[in-house]
């Protein structure tokens, strides 16, 4: 049985730095709903699950995606939205709540890396497919120094939980201006500043 490939999108209520990041306007739209779309837009993505314990998330992302046939949303509980709720905790509730199995390849997304485009998660995937081996982006801060972001992650869901996490296989090296992640209101307004000159 081949494999089959879902984005995952883990939005939740709080932040503790930024209160509501998640769901604050970005260029007129919810910063979740970025991710979103562009998972719904990726041919190789069979299914996009949007899990958030806000039922106002979820109940925007059905209102403003729900006619499409691959987006699920699942309701997370308070256990698994806490400050120091590591993600592959989520990945895993995300099995357990819906009955995936190990076919699934997950490509995470997170909503606080709005900047990607449909390129970096296509070359993720393809890197995987490629090699099997974990994709983790990385982008360059000088001429000497390279740093992880959040832009896409791309692994299997049974080395995700034993492994506790996404392990370094093979690196994606995202643009600068893509790989901005956000956990502060100052980022929130660079990104928003670099995305109006995009659509610009």
């Amino acid at each position: 049985m081949s494999s089959k490939i879902v984005a995952v999108i883990p939005a939740k209520e709080e932040s503790v730095r930024f209160p509501g990041k998640n769901k604050r306007k970005l260029c007129g739209k919810p910063l979740f709903a970025w991710a979103v779309e562009l998972a719904l837009e990726i041919r190789m993505i069979d299914k996009v699950i949007v899990s958030s314990d806000d039922p106002e998330i979820l109940e925007e992302c059905l209102l403003l995606y729900g006619n499409h046939e691959k987006l699920e949303v699942m309701r997370r509980s308070k256990e698994f939205a806490q400050p120091d709720t590591p993600l592959w905790k989520v990945i895993e509730h995300i099995w357990i709540s819906g009955g995936l199995d190990d076919r699934y390849i997950v490509v995470l997304l997170q909503p606080t890396s709005p900047l990607r485009d449909a390129s970096d998660i296509n070359n993720a995937i393809n890197m995987f497919l490629k090699t099997g081996e974990g994709v983790v982006p990385i982008t360059k801060v000088n001429k000497f120094y390279y740093k992880r972001c959040g832009t896409v992650f791309v692994d299997r869901y049974y080395k995700i939980v034993p492994n506790e996490g996404m392990r370094e296989g093979q690196f994606i090296l995202i643009p600068k201006e893509r790989a901005l992640d956000i956990d502060l209101l100052v980022e929130f307004k660079r990104a928003e500043s670099l995305m109006k000159k995009r659509l610009e």
